[in-house]
């Protein structure tokens, strides 16, 4: 099996624990998306130690109220912090920022 790019493999293990809670999209949604959705970007950041990346999820609905995207937010949130994976040879740790 030959070795994905660091952040194409984040990519897919991330994508398997979001949409489970909200049907998710890499950067962009289709069209006929249904809502509530999210899109989900991972960005690598410059660092000389190691490689760090940022993980943003936004996080869409047309309802103006918020306690649907609320809820999300907190089972995200309850999901993804703290969340420590190594798997096929690769490792990485979710720290949750804001929401």
């Amino acid at each position: 099996m030959s070795k994905q790019e660091p952040r194409v493999f984040i990519r897919q293990q991330i994508y398997k624990e979001i949409n489970p809670i909200v049907e998710s999209f890499f950067m962009v949604a289709h069209n006929d998306s249904k809502f509530p959705y999210a899109t989900i970007d991972v960005k690598e950041i410059d660092d000389d130690a190691y490689t760090r990346y940022s993980l943003e999820i936004e996080v869409f609905s047309k309802k103006e109220d918020t306690s649907e995207l609320e809820k999300i937010c907190d089972e995200l949130k309850q999901t993804l912090n703290q969340k420590r994976v190594i798997i096929d040879g690769y490792a990485y740790v979710i720290w949750f920022d804001t929401c």
